[in-house]
């Protein structure tokens, strides 16, 4: 895999497909011929931001804990899951969120984002519909999280 691989969050848009549980529009391969791009979305203002072309790029690398759907999830040529327990999952959010983004959420993660991924997870078992599944040793926590 080339570390120049763009990665595309769930919040960016690309042309082609479209579904509406995260806003992410994915299609990983082109049968049309034409050039593939993705619109990224604008943080800031809270709205679809500028459209990015994927001219000349061989892999695309889309994150995203629902693209494991039935209808998207086979859109895919390669699907890796990595197995990391939903409450550190979690806790590593949080964090992020308050010290890399300076945008604590604590409510959303706790009242909406977690029941959500862990009903999610029961109902569309990414770990089994994965093609490689990566169970990394623990990780160690972010300071500040116990």
């Amino acid at each position: 895999m080339t570390s120049s691989a763009p990665v595309l969050a769930p919040a960016d848009r690309q042309t082609g497909r479209a579904w509406t549980s995260t806003g992410c529009a994915v299609r990983c391969s082109n049968p049309s011929g034409d050039i593939a791009r993705y619109q990224s979305y604008d943080w800031e203002k809270g709205r679809p931001g500028p459209w990015v072309s994927l001219d000349g790029v061989k892999v695309v690398i889309v994150e995203g804990l629902g693209l494991f759907q039935d209808g998207l999830s086979e859109a895919f040529d390669l699907r890796v899951w990595i197995d990391v327990d939903l409450e550190s999952a979690t806790q590593m959010g949080m964090w992020r969120d308050e010290h890399v983004f300076d945008n604590p959420q604590v409510e959303l993660w706790e009242q909406v984002w977690l029941p959500n991924d862990a009903d999610f997870l029961a109902k569309h078992r990414p770990d089994l519909a994965a093609d490689v599944l990566y169970s990394p040793a623990p990780l160690p926590l972010p300071p500040n999280t116990e």
